[in-house]
């Protein structure tokens, strides 16, 4: 009755519960600092609020299991391995690399459902969630047919070579264009750090310079928008800035041009859907799942 196998119902007695663990409870898995609590990024942060948002909602569950990397993390391993070895949980939803758990039942059980959400260290057999950053990179093209299009990115860590690939590709296409030294990766840790490279960015004759400021990291939008002031740069008037944004309904980023919004529940409910599908012992399932963004962008005031 504790792991919830079966529920009592008063003098009719005790039956199996129609929210089983193994069916309806789930394990979101994250890396060391990749999460609200660990000082993660906006993508951290918002894919646990919505995966706690799911839990109220019922009837399916997202354990989230915070800064997990191994042995240090004994009692946070040893729950998990307890939830795979017990039938407790319908299958684990990885944001770090899998194969950092190589040895444990939270990777080698078999059978066993998994996703991630990791580009790197995560084996063939595992389905791997994404987002797509063509697509992304599209919608911020098609928005802005009016710019001139020397694109600069300043994109966030967890996804930087797909982002950079993402781009290029679009560009190739659209008769845009963008150099080495206009694509950094920034760390929502140092926002001053991403505050002085804006104002750097911003040098130089108007017509040498980006005139398309692309940010993946909204944590980061504050720290932006004071750099671009410190450079006399005026966003909406001299750049546009776009902002990825996860937030629900309108994005909350003053500053940008628009905001490209992509639906982490949506996300969320792409990875229930294989771990569902490997339950039910399919076998043709799709390597690589990429959620698009919300279409169109949303205008935002500034």
């Amino acid at each position: 009755i504790r792991e919830g196998f079966v529920e009592p119902r008063g003098r009719s007695g005790t039956f199996v519960s129609l929210t089983a663990p193994h069916l309806f409870r789930h394990l979101l898995v994250f890396p060391p600092g990749g999460a609200a609590a660990s000082g993660g990024g906006s993508f951290e942060q918002a894919l646990v609020r919505e995966a706690r948002r799911l839990t109220r909602a019922g009837p399916q569950e997202l354990v989230v299991f915070e800064g997990v990397h191994g042995p240090p993390d004994l009692a946070a391993i040893q729950a998990i391995e307890d939830d795979v070895r017990c039938h407790r949980a319908g299958g684990v939803v990885f944001l770090g690399p899998p194969n950092q758990y190589a040895g444990s039942p939270i990777l080698d059980a078999r059978p066993f459902p998994r996703v991630s959400l990791s580009r790197t260290g995560t084996p063939r057999s595992i389905p791997r969630l994404g987002l797509d950053r063509v697509a992304f990179f599209e919608q911020v093209l098609d928005r802005l047919t009016a710019t001139a299009g020397r694109v600069a990115l300043l994109g966030s860590t967890r996804d930087w070579e797909a982002q950079v690939d993402g781009l290029r590709r679009v560009l190739l296409g659209a008769g845009w264009r963008s150099r080495s030294r206009w694509l950094h990766r920034v760390d929502v840790s140092d926002a001053e750090g991403c505050r002085g490279l804006v104002a750097l960015l911003m040098q130089g004759p108007r017509s040498r310079r980006p005139d398309v400021l692309i940010l993946t990291e909204e944590l980061l939008t504050g720290a932006v928008r004071e750099g671009l002031a410190d450079a006399g740069v005026d966003p909406g008037r001299d750049l546009s800035l776009v902002v990825e944004s996860y937030a629900r309904g309108r994005a909350n980023s003053p500053a940008a041009t628009c905001a490209v919004r992509y639906d982490l529940r949506g996300l969320l409910d792409d990875g229930l859907g294989l771990l569902a599908a490997q339950r039910r012992g399919e076998k043709h399932l799709p390597a690589v799942v990429e959620r698009a963004p919300e279409a169109p962008p949303s205008p935002v005031s500034g």
